[in-house]
C-alpha cells in the first residue's frame, strides 16, 4: 500500500507576507515530499496584518483542529497574535497532536503551548524557506523535525557561560514578544525550566532594560538554565 504522503498547513497568524514567500515555500516542502494547503487567509492584507483579526482566528482555529495534519507551518512573524492569541481554542491539540512551527512573533503560540505541556517548534518559516539555501542547516534541521527526527545541538562554549548541567522543559524564543507576556495568562512558565531567548533589531539598553526585568521579576531564579540565541542587528 503506498505510504499517504503527511500534510502541512501554511497560515499567516500576524503580519502580511509576500506571496512569493509562500509560493516558494510549498515548492521546497513539496520537493521535501510533503503535501501542502494554505490557510483561506494566507495571502490576504489587512493593514500591516494577514488578515483581519476574525479571519486569522479562523484559519488558526481551523488548522488546530484539522486531524490530518502534519504540522502548522507560519508564514512569517512580525505582529499580530497578541491580538487573538485568548480567542484560540488549543484543546483539540490533546487530540489531534500536531506540531506548530514558527519563531519571532509565534513566540506567543510557543508559550500558550508550553503553558499546556504541547511542544511545538521554534523554527524557520515560509519566508526563510524562500530566501534560505536549500541545504542551509536550519531547513535541513526543519526537514529532519518534520519527518520525526529529534534534532541534536553542539554549541562551542563562551567564556561567559556558568559551566554545568541543567534539565528541564525548553521554553522562550524572541525576548521582545516574552516581554509583552510578562504578568499574563500565556507567560511561560519559568520554574525549572530552561529558558532560551533571541532578538533583532533592538538597541543595547532597550536589551538590557528587558534582561533587568526578568532579574528583579525573579526569572532567573527559577529557571534551571539560560540559552542565549542571535541577537541579530542589535547595536
Amino acid at each position: 500500500m503506498k505510504q499517504q504522503k503527511k500534510k502541512i498547513k501554511l497560515i499567516s497568524p500576524s503580519g502580511t507576507v509576500h506571496t512569493d514567500y509562500l509560493d516558494w515555500a510549498s515548492e521546497v516542502l513539496t520537493q521535501w515530499g510533503f503535501k501542502v494547503s494554505e490557510g483561506q487567509y494566507a495571502r490576504a492584507v489587512h493593514g500591516r496584518y494577514a488578515g483581519s483579526e476574525n479571519q486569522r482566528i479562523q484559519d488558526l482555529q481551523d488548522a488546530i483542529k484539522d486531524d490530518s495534519l502534519t504540522a502548522i507551518l507560519c508564514s512569517r512573524g512580525g505582529y499580530g497574535l497578541a491580538q487573538i492569541i485568548d480567542k484560540i481554542d488549543f484543546t483539540p491539540l490533546l487530540r489531534y497532536p500536531k506540531l506548530i512551527i514558527g519563531f519571532s512573533d509565534i513566540t506567543i503560540l510557543h508559550a500558550a503551548l508550553s503553558r499546556m505541556n504541547i511542544p511545538s517548534v521554534h523554527g524557520v518559516m515560509a519566508k526563510q524557506l524562500a530566501e534560505f539555501d536549500i541545504e542551509d542547516d536550519s531547513l535541513l534541521t526543519l526537514r529532519d523535525i518534520l519527518n520525526g527526527q529529534l534534532p541534536h545541538y553542539h554549541v562551542e562554549p563562551d567564556t561567559l557561560n556558568r559551566n554545568g548541567q541543567a534539565r528541564g522543559k525548553l521554553i522562550g524564543g524572541n525576548l521582545s514578544v516574552l516581554m509583552g507576556l510578562r504578568n499574563t495568562p500565556f507567560e511561560p512558565d519559568y520554574q525549572n525550566n530552561i529558558l532560551f531567548i533571541e532578538d533583532i533589531g533592538e538597541e543595547a539598553y532597550r536589551i538590557d532594560r528587558m534582561m533587568q526585568n526578568l532579574r528583579l521579576g525573579n526569572v532567573f531564579e527559577k529557571i534551571s538554565g539560560l540559552i542565549v540565541g542571535h541577537f541579530t542587528n542589535c547595536p
